[in-house]
């Protein structure tokens, strides 16, 4: 499966104070074009997966904003091409040394911080 991403090019050669939108160029005649975009780019669904899953293991543990919104928007991504399988909470040896972790097992489990899991 493969997803397709969509990239814009940034405002070239023109101040964002002559022009108030960032996706129109002014040509030399004073008309106003759309920006060119950048070719289409492709990633593997997989390496998609991947990637997420090793920076919600591996961030610092002050990134639980990051990791809450990379989560959502990678899991969103996964179900829109039909790729989603559920997520695991981390446990402590899931994690690197003295990293937060998701779920305590016992009885009854603990839960840790909820945005080191793993997605499937």
């Amino acid at each position: 499966m493969v997803l397709f991403l969509f990239a814009r090019r940034g405002f070239i050669g023109e101040s964002p104070r002559k022009n108030s939108c960032r996706n129109h160029l002014t040509s030399a005649t004073g008309q106003r074009r759309v920006a060119p975009m950048k070719q289409r780019k492709t990633i593997e669904i997989e390496t998609l997966r991947a990637r997420a899953n090793f920076f919600l293991a591996n961030s610092a543990n002050e990134q639980t904003g990051q990791r809450k919104g990379f989560q959502d928007l990678a899991a969103s991504l996964l179900m829109d091409v039909g790729a989603y399988r559920g997520f695991r909470y981390l446990t402590k040896r899931d994690v690197s040394p003295g990293d937060t972790f998701g779920i305590t097992h016992g009885t009854p489990p603990t839960m840790g911080d909820e945005t080191r899991v793993e997605l499937f």
